[in-house]
């Protein structure tokens, strides 16, 4: 009767299985919350340096000047002169205009030059400019355009318009900040700028102000 007690316990023995404690198993289970909060505060960083870069990159990029034709004279056929006001709109940064060289066309031939000596602006302030153009035997190039019209009066009269382009190439704008320099080449185009003889005042006169498209690019 023993025998079989004795065998029946070692039956019951051999059925046992034990689990050893995994003190490894039980470690990493502990570091998975700690790494998983590393990875969000590693992810958290680099999206705050990429806002805080752009950020930067935003405010002090220069940002391109506003240029507005407000007069256009012509005082007799060889004499025009130009009025424009430059806006630099940039928070942190000032601009230096130099070798500004500006050119006349009319029905896209170049009838005259000038150029501007260097001036500086400084940021959120505006300036006001002016040019003027001498042209040579206007009465080769120049082709009035007349179209009849009535007056105030009721009467008929003709009228005698031009319209003119101005254009700045390959100029030289250096806008700088307390940390940083930059050197770009601006482009400017003011386009049909358009005059009207009144035979009254026996003048031309400018018909509206205007925005000039103004556009940087790298200067080598």
């Amino acid at each position: 009767m023993a025998s079989i007690d004795l065998e029946a316990a070692r039956i019951r023995t051999s059925t046992l299985h034990f689990t050893p404690y995994s003190s490894t198993s039980s470690g990493l289970n502990k570091a998975r919350p700690l790494l998983r909060c590393m990875i969000w505060a590693l992810i958290l960083l680099v999206i705050a340096i990429s806002a805080c870069t752009f950020a930067v990159w935003y405010v002090l990029r220069p940002r391109v000047p506003i240029i507005h034709i407000n007069s256009f004279d012509i005082s007799n056929s060889t004499q025009y002169k130009m009025g424009f006001t430059v806006k630099n709109r940039n928070l942190l940064t000032s601009l230096w205009f130099c070798t500004l060289n500006m050119s006349l066309f009319y029905n896209g031939h170049k009838i005259s030059s000038s150029s501007l000596e260097t001036f500086s602006l400084n940021k959120m302030n505006e300036t006001t400019q002016s040019v003027e153009f001498a042209v040579a035997s206007p009465n080769i190039w120049l082709q009035i355009e007349e179209t009849n019209a009535i007056d105030d009066m009721g009467m008929e009269v003709t009228r005698k318009r031009l319209s003119f382009d101005v254009e700045v190439r390959d100029s030289v704008v250096i806008s700088a900040g307390k940390l940083y320099y930059n050197k770009k080449k601006m482009e400017i185009l003011c386009q049909d700028l358009k005059m009207e003889y009144f035979f009254k005042e026996r003048s031309w006169k400018f018909m509206g102000e205007k925005n000039c498209l103004v556009r940087f690019s790298n200067a080598s």
